[in-house]
């Protein structure tokens, strides 16, 4: 079973700092990923580059002891250029998301710190979807969700109401 569970993280630019920032807060609210899988932004491909960089200047037995680098042993695949349908299954996520914004953000502009809310509730709606059939039956068990494995209790995925 393939789980596609969603994890948005805000980058405050398009640079490749802010993107290794990105990864950095996702590895230390998640896990380590083995596969990062990305289009072809510079600031994604500046990442990758700059995370292999510092691999090959560095001790390997010292980075396996000390665990510091993020990078160690993440593998990085990127669509081929201009071909937008080859992230077909994670562009789907990608829309569900923008969804869930555009009905919560008709007619606002958000500060930031609403923007960092909406973004983290709308997560919670996309990683609340079923991945296995839904009973109408109250006596048979919950429905597995993305949220189920990222060991997430049940929540109440009703988005709460306007921001102000």
């Amino acid at each position: 079973m393939s789980v596609r569970a969603v994890h948005i993280e805000i980058a405050h630019s398009l640079s490749t700092d802010s993107a290794i920032n990105a990864i950095r807060r996702f590895v230390a609210r998640r896990r380590k990923p083995e596969h990062i899988y990305s289009d072809n932004g510079t600031n994604f491909r500046g990442a990758s580059r700059e995370m292999k960089e510092a691999m090959d200047g560095l001790d390997h037995t010292r980075i396996q002891a000390e665990l510091t680098n993020i990078g160690t042993g993440i593998r990085w695949h990127f669509n081929p250029p201009a071909s937008p349908h080859m992230g077909g299954s994670w562009e789907r996520l990608v829309r569900s998301v923008k969804v869930a914004l555009e009905v919560t953000l008709v007619n606002h502009t958000p500060t930031d710190e609403v923007l960092l809310t909406l973004m983290a509730e709308a997560e919670l709606v996309v990683n609340s979807r079923p991945l296995t059939e839904v009973s109408v039956d109250p006596n048979d068990p919950q429905a597995l969700t993305p949220n189920i494995f990222l060991n997430f209790p049940s929540v109440d995925a009703t988005p709460p109401g306007e921001f102000s």
